[in-house]
Order: structure tokens, then sequence, then C-alpha cells
């Protein structure tokens, strides 16, 4: 019935938008119990607890052979990622970005743009432009462990 799907859409949103509020104040506690800044441990912590399930599914599919659907679910998932949080971000805030902020939007344009090229070039080297983009995730939490929160 279509009520009854209509209500459980409603009620998923709530549980959705309830916890994104509690993992945002989680995660605003925790950085500042390890002295950090709040935004600088989300860009740490929040791409790892929101993308990790695509990733367990793409590996779930690739082992069962089903390369097309493991890529479809990545790229549908960095797509949405890449714009209707960031779009309502650059509406709703404001823009001010500086220090380990800065250098993680410079890696995150230089990471998609490596994989961009290495999978255009070779698509024998598909999943490595893909999984390239870890040596920045590291960097960057070097760069934060060692300078500390700017």
């Amino acid at each position: 019935h279509l009520s009854l799907i209509i209500a459980q859409v409603i009620i998923s949103l709530i549980i959705m938008v309830g916890g994104a509020h509690f993992f945002v104040h989680g995660i605003e506690k925790i950085s500042l119990a390890f002295g950090l800044d709040p935004l600088i441990f989300s860009l740490i912590i929040a791409p790892i607890a929101t993308e990790l399930p695509e990733k367990i599914n793409s590996v779930k599919w690739i082992l069962e052979k089903k390369d097309t659907l493991a890529v479809g679910n990545i790229a549908g998932a960095m797509v949405f990622q890449s714009t209707i949080p960031v779009s309502i971000g650059v509406l709703f805030t404001e823009w001010s970005i500086t220090g380990l902020a800065l250098v993680s939007g410079i890696f995150a344009i230089i990471s998609a743009f490596i994989a961009l090229t290495v999978s255009y070039i070779n698509r024998e080297y598909f999943a490595f432009g893909f999984t390239s983009g870890i040596l920045f995730f590291i960097a960057y939490i070097y760069l934060v462990l060692t300078n500390g929160a700017s």
C-alpha cells in the first residue's frame, strides 16, 4: 500500500537525520577530547564511516565477478558525495578554508585527477587509479598528526 511506503520513507528519513546529528555531535566531542579541530577530525573519520559500506559491497561484487556493478556502486556513491552534500555546504556555510582543510581539498582534486587520468590512459590500471587515493589519505593523516590541527 502507498500509505505504508510513505510512512516507511518518512520514518527512515527521520532516523537518518537523527543518526546524522548523533554522528556529528559524536565526532565533535571525540575531536575536542583529542585536541583536534572538529573539521580536521571529520575529514578523516567521516569518509570512512560513510563510504565503508559502499566499499564492502563493491569488494563482495568483485569477488562474485560483477565488476560493472562494483564500479557503478563506487562511482554512484562518489557522484552523490561530491554533489549533494557539497552543494548544501557551499550554500549554507561560510567559506574560509585555510591550513589543513585547504590541503584536504587540494589532495582530493589531485587524487581525482590521477584516478581519471590513469583509468583513461590504460584500463588495465583502472583499479590502481582508484586506489591511489589512499596515498593522499595517509599523507593527510600524517600531516594532521605531525602538524596538529590548524
